[in-house]
């Protein structure tokens, strides 16, 4: 999410002085619209994704882990989607 990345970006930048990402980044929807050939958002929803990419629904707590938990399974089955 973006400002899941200015945040972070900030942090690194402001306590330890150089963020290990670089200065770019990108969401995971946007990274989903490319990598599977979709137009709009709907198509690359949380639940949407979950359904293509077989990874199992445990609904969304709003738990930083879990979020970042979830966010970490549709990344990794939208690199082993595309290959």
């Amino acid at each position: 999410m973006g400002v899941d990345f200015t945040f972070i970006y900030w942090y690194y930048h402001t306590f330890v002085g150089v963020p290990p990402f670089g200065f770019d980044g990108i969401d995971i929807k946007s990274f989903a619209m490319a990598a599977l050939r979709k137009r709009t958002l709907p198509e690359v929803s949380r639940t949407e994704l979950k359904r293509i990419l077989e990874i199992p629904d445990y609904g969304f707590s709003h738990d930083p882990l879990e979020d970042a938990e979830m966010q970490a399974a549709l990344f990794f089955g939208l690199l082993h989607k595309v290959g």
